[in-house]
């Protein structure tokens, strides 16, 4: 059973809920001068908040009108770049995101999440020394950033260096241990290192903290039939369907698990 781990980052919906939640937003370490009535400060502020929401046309809009202005203040446009950025990472938009991203960290070179986003759209491009090497940074300015460890854990196991990826997952799980992605890697990690127990159990943490992932019922019935547990790997198989019906892999990977069964189960024998 072949498949292909991915991230299941709600970039792809809400960002709120996971990256960069209004509460967990960094936007640097720098401290910026906040003088009153900017004329793109209102704008930028707009920007971010509708990115952060899932409102990304929107956040396009007010993005496009911050980037028209000259660049009095370098913060509103860096802001107004990677709202844009972000925006466009979440439409698939991978390489035009890049661009944006790179104009946010020109104007305001400590802009630490912008560094954690253009090294996901990296890493989603295959370029994961690129990748690596932004996270690299992101660990720079903030030493203790559970989500920079957590990707660049993620771009090493899909580099191959699976020990730097447990040992970046595992740093990422001290300082978040509810990060159900982080958990994910580990699993994948462990999966292709043949130590299916290990795969199940990380698998199965990730499940208890967010069981709505059709995926990740997937990746762990492939450590099942692994293990020639072809009951558990059915079942999870049903959940995964029932959570994502159109995942083409999950009913493969169900024939695999009732073939192998039948084979070792004479009830099923016709």
């Amino acid at each position: 059973m072949k498949y292909s781990p991915k991230r299941f980052s709600k970039l792809l919906s809400l960002i709120v809920a996971m990256f960069f939640s209004l509460a967990q937003f960094q936007v640097g370490v720098m401290a910026a001068d906040q003088p009153v009535n900017r004329p793109g400060q209102e704008l930028a502020e707009k920007a971010l908040q509708a990115s952060l929401n899932g409102k990304y046309d929107e956040a396009i809009s007010y993005a496009d009108k911050v980037i028209q202005l000259k660049p009095d203040h370098a913060e509103d446009h860096a802001k107004a770049y990677f709202a844009r950025g972000l925006a466009l990472y979440n439409q698939g938009k991978k390489k035009e995101a890049i661009s944006d991203l790179n104009w946010a960290t020109n104007f305001w070179p400590t802009f630490l999440d912008a560094y954690v986003v253009r090294g996901n759209a990296k890493a989603d491009l295959g370029m994961y020394d690129e990748a690596i090497a932004d996270q690299d940074k992101a660990l720079e300015l903030k030493p203790d950033y559970a989500r920079a460890y957590s990707d660049r854990g993620f771009a090493y196991y899909k580099e191959g260096k699976y020990d730097k990826a447990i040992a970046d997952s595992t740093r990422s799980l001290e300082l978040n241990p509810n990060d159900p992605n982080t958990l994910d890697t580990l699993g994948h990690v462990y999966f292709k290192k043949g130590d299916y127990d290990q795969a199940i159990q990380n698998y199965g943490k990730a499940l208890q903290l967010n069981s709505k992932s059709g995926h990740r019922y997937m990746y762990r019935a492939t450590a099942y039939v692994q293990k020639k547990m072809y009951d558990e790997a059915l079942a999870d198989c049903q959940k995964g369907a029932e959570l994502e019906p159109d995942l083409e892999e999950l009913y493969s990977l169900k024939g695999q698990a009732y073939a192998a069964k039948k084979e070792y189960d004479p009830a099923l024998q016709s």
